[in-house]
């Protein structure tokens, strides 16, 4: 299907967007359910809530009796409203919906056929967020005022956090394995403000911040970030470019500027000796190796996610009060519990919307407005850095900081469509 075909077909699956309005209400429940499922994910306060009983799944019952209360609400005063149906949007997420599906009978075999406790359920069934919020952002009344909405909430628990690790600096890691939701934010929101001086500060406070927090992970997002935030500002000046060789110079100096940056960054963690973070990297390496083994047991569909979410972890004693442990690596546990099959449709629901976003908005950036523009990069990278994370760290099995991840991949989508409708509107006019 062609470029213009697509974008028709979005600007149709989209309807026309109303001139922005104020919130409904159902929007501002949202957004508290919102606001405590990042509070229960980062805990910057370190409450611990997600281990309390009785609150630690407060935020998820929220979350949705208020898709309910929306589903109804839709249902009885909006029908004859331009929408996108739920056929639609489940049908745009297939390879996300046909993951979540082979995750969750897989899981509910374990869970209620073998009694096993530490299942994968929370993975499938928050990976539906993703389809919810892209459905629910599309058919709001005012869709980019709710987006920014949601960016707030972000941008709110980012500095909240960014505030504590500060004052706990290299002493406690406050938002380790949710660097993904704070650096990214932390950088989007002042490097695409209009003034100059906004974007000094904010690539100063991504670097700061990942010294703060002194992980791996914090070092290899906020590297990560930084990259992006200048490839894109120099892709979109040159997108438009007719000389191929200028295009092929600015291509070949940005690669080498990122490879020595890379260097630099690796060179200066191994000189530092014992001021550097370890990373657990006998740990990590042995709970490769298991998760490895068993997909090279069952490479094709693995054990269906019928197995236990868990290890028994026996090459030493670690300083928690059981041995029973995960991965820390949600790809590897996808392809040791998945096999293949598992793996391609969970890389299939993450790159083509990834690719597509940043192919046909961040580089067609043309007229988007640049509140608009910093909504659509920040769950880009928001997105693109929880895979990064995920690769390290196991957050898609726990359920609010999978309700994050997961809604950013919703929201992208939406972005991706409206920037689409935006950018042709404006080529029409």
């Amino acid at each position: 299907m062609s470029s213009r075909s697509t974008r028709a077909n979005d600007i149709l699956m989209t309807g026309r967007v109303r001139t922005p309005d104020s919130l409904e209400m159902t929007d501002y429940f949202v957004l508290f359910s919102l606001f405590l499922v990042l509070g229960w994910s980062i805990d910057p306060m370190r409450w611990q809530l997600e281990s309390v009983p009785g609150l630690k799944r407060f935020p998820q019952i929220m979350l949705g009796i208020n898709f309910a209360f929306i589903f109804l609400g839709k249902a009885l005063f909006q029908f004859k409203a331009p929408r996108v149906s739920g056929t639609r949007t489940l049908l745009e997420h297939r390879w996300l919906v046909l993951f979540a599906l082979f995750v969750v009978a897989g899981s509910l075999f374990a869970k209620y056929k073998n009694q096993i406790d530490e299942t994968f359920l929370t993975l499938g069934l928050f990976t539906l967020t993703a389809p919810l919020m892209h459905w629910y952002t599309l058919n709001a009344r005012a869709p980019w005022k709710l987006l920014k909405a949601i960016l707030g909430v972000f941008i709110f628990w980012s500095l909240v956090t960014l505030a504590v690790q500060f004052y706990f600096f290299r002493r406690i890691e406050i938002f380790h394995a949710r660097e993904h939701i704070v650096l990214p934010i932390a950088g989007a929101m002042f490097y695409y403000h209009p003034n100059k001086m906004a974007r000094v500060f904010g690539v100063l406070l991504v670097i700061t911040a990942a010294i703060a927090v002194s992980k791996i992970t914090a070092f290899i997002v906020g590297t990560m970030t930084l990259i992006y935030l200048f490839g894109v500002s120099l892709f979109t000046r040159i997108h438009r470019q007719k000389d191929g060789l200028i295009k092929t110079f600015v291509v070949v100096g940005f690669v080498s500027a990122v490879i020595l940056a890379i260097t630099a960054v690796v060179v200066a963690y191994f000189t530092a000796g014992q001021a550097a973070p370890s990373g657990n990297i006998g740990y990590r390496a042995h709970t490769y190796e298991m998760a490895w083994k068993k997909f090279l047991a069952s490479p094709v569909w693995g054990n269906g996610f019928t197995k236990e979410a868990v290890i028994d972890f026996d090459l030493f004693t670690v300083e928690t009060n059981t041995q029973r442990l995960p991965t820390h690596s949600d790809p590897l546990d996808i392809l040791a519990a998945g096999g293949l099959i598992g793996g391609l449709l969970w890389l299939a629901s993450l790159w083509p919307k990834v690719v597509r976003a940043f192919r046909e908005v961040t580089l067609r950036r043309g007229s988007l407005p640049w509140d608009q523009f910093m909504v659509h990069q920040s769950m880009m990278m928001m997105v693109v850095g929880g895979v990064v994370v995920a690769a390290f760290n196991p957050i898609l099995n726990i359920p609010n900081t999978a309700i994050a991840f997961w809604l950013a991949l919703g929201c992208l989508a939406t972005t991706t469509q409206l920037g689409l409708q935006t950018l042709s509107e404006h080529k029409r006019s």
